[in-house]
């Protein structure tokens, strides 16, 4: 009876380390991200969508020419209403 206990408890152990090793856990996830994607840091420079007035660091912003002035935009939609006005 102790052994079958023992085997049990040694096996719960190793499926929990496997699945902690093999699953994708948040600090995973945030090496695999953008580091400016959810938290800017100091030295990114943001700038502002003129259509939705939302603020995007430079790096992950659409750059477009619009009337010989470049402009950012969060997404191409606000890009292409800007463009329509």
């Amino acid at each position: 009876m102790g052994r079958i206990l023992f085997l049990l408890i040694l096996i719960i152990c190793i499926y929990y380390l496997a699945r902690r090793i093999f699953s994708p856990g948040p600090m995973r996830i945030l090496r695999r991200s953008s580091p400016h994607a959810d938290h800017p840091t100091e030295d990114t420079e943001l700038v502002q969508d003129p259509h939705c007035q939302v603020y995007i660091p430079k790096t992950d912003a659409l750059r477009r020419s619009v009337r010989g002035t470049t402009y950012y935009f969060c997404s191409r939609e606000c890009a292409d209403e800007f463009e329509q006005t």
